[in-house]
């Protein structure tokens, strides 16, 4: 690719492409067949790709080792369960973002667009872009000033979590 980021295909309303903490770098749908247990239909529950063994393990019966990482989807899958995470937490190349319920923020975001300045990391005002999800799915409007407590809030959540993987 010669040192460039992937751009290629259609993110659609998603804000980014691979490496972005927006979600048209991160967000994925998952697909889960299993049709004497599993109704099909869109979930809008949470989850990330390490809560696969452990539901799996649930799945089978097997208990879930301690220390293992990600946790047991399989109440959303069968039960349309909350999502059994609080938040769930993104850190690549000088950016972090954390998921709450509907609320995202993404701190030094990066595009990663076909834009030289797309690669650059927000500042000023933008330096902490938070976003409701249902209702702005592609992080167009950032809503920090409207609400600067929760804001603060999950930038602070954000940035234990990313001090405490070091």
């Amino acid at each position: 690719m010669g040192g460039q980021y992937a751009t290629a295909g259609d993110n659609g309303v998603y804000r980014g492409f691979k490496f972005s903490a927006f979600d048209g770098g991160i967000h994925i749908p998952g697909f889960v067949h299993y049709p004497s247990r599993i109704r099909p239909r869109v979930l809008p529950q949470i989850a990330q790709a390490m809560d696969i063994l452990p539901t799996l393990l649930t799945a089978a019966g097997l208990p879930i080792p301690a220390g293992l990482d990600g946790l047991s989807i399989w109440e959303v899958l069968t039960n349309d369960a909350a999502s059994p995470h609080r938040e769930l937490y993104w850190a690549n190349q000088g950016q972090v973002a954390i998921r709450r319920d509907q609320w995202k923020p993404v701190l030094k975001g990066k595009d990663f667009d076909r834009r030289p300045e797309g690669n650059q990391s927000l500042t000023g005002n933008d330096a902490v872009f938070l976003s409701n999800l249902s209702e702005d799915p592609g992080e167009s409007r950032n809503l920090r000033s409207q609400h600067p407590g929760l804001a603060d809030e999950l930038a602070t959540l954000a940035a234990k979590w990313q001090a405490s993987l070091l």
